[in-house]
């Protein structure tokens, strides 16, 4: 414990040291004006709760992905314990490899809250689960709403360019959506039975397997955009039956009046 705090204060000191070397540099800027350089140095975790080095064999697998405060932090809590203990530590080593290495898998906002803890604050790995969990609360209801996009599908009678429409605004409206879950959100949520229009859009994404959204939207115009089927399918069907309708009674009308006229001029 002694050897590690001696540690610190011998790192402390070269850092004052060489920031009264620049100092005295004409023209050179501060080293991290106005800022206390220790806190650099010092640890949110005591001394006492973290007793063992890390050993030289230790490896962070590479599975474990880095935490970056879009999925639940509950999930990254237990993978990141299953990792350390995969390394084959001893009981009385897991807690101290746990507070030590857990800096090393945040990034973006989640390290910035890691380095703003105050120092030697954590006395337990548990407790600095709880405060990362409960710092990142809202970062489970950023996943429940990510799978919303997976709940839009496209209604019976729904054409093919007004659910392309509604679905885009569901997907602008989720930041978090990556791509894949995008792509995937759309091909579950198309008609199987629906438009002609849609049918056709199915096909071609079965058969060139799209990876962005981007290639989806460019699929659409491609293939299906100026469609009759799907742009005003269901309002043309109406208006061309509507218009033979017209032109059967204008026809009807016709025959009703030539025909008396015919049969009078034969009597």
């Amino acid at each position: 414990m002694e050897e590690i705090e001696n540690e610190n204060k011998a790192l402390r000191d070269q850092m004052k040291e060489h920031q009264e070397r620049v100092d005295k540099i004409p023209g050179a800027p501060k080293l991290l004006p106005k800022c206390d350089v220790g806190r650099f140095i010092e640890q949110p975790y005591n001394e006492e709760a973290s007793p063992y080095a890390i050993p030289k064999t230790f490896k962070m697998p590479p599975y474990l992905n880095i935490y970056d405060g879009t999925t639940d932090p509950e999930d990254h809590i237990i993978h990141y314990v299953t990792a350390v203990k995969g390394n084959n530590l001893s009981k009385e080593q897991v807690p101290s490899v746990l507070l030590k290495k857990f800096g090393e898998t945040l990034t973006g906002g989640d390290l910035t809250w890691y380095s703003q803890l105050p120092a030697r604050s954590i006395a337990t790995f548990e407790e600095m689960a709880d405060k990362f969990v409960t710092a990142q609360a809202g970062a489970k209801k950023a996943e429940a709403r990510v799978n919303d996009i997976f709940v839009v599908r496209q209604m019976h009678g729904e054409g093919l360019r007004d659910f392309l429409a509604r679905f885009n605004r569901v997907r602008m409206s989720l930041p978090n959506v990556s791509e894949g879950m995008t792509v995937a959100a759309f091909q579950n949520g198309l008609n199987r039975n629906g438009s002609r229009a849609t049918r056709k859009l199915l096909s071609r994404l079965m058969k060139y397997l799209p990876t962005t959204w981007e290639e989806i939207h460019n699929a659409y115009c491609a293939e299906v955009r100026v469609d009759e089927d799907d742009l005003n399918g269901p309002t043309q069907w109406l208006t061309s039956v509507q218009t033979e309708a017209r032109k059967d009674h204008r026809n009807d009308g016709r025959r009703d009046q030539s025909g008396p006229r015919l049969g009078q001029e034969r009597h």
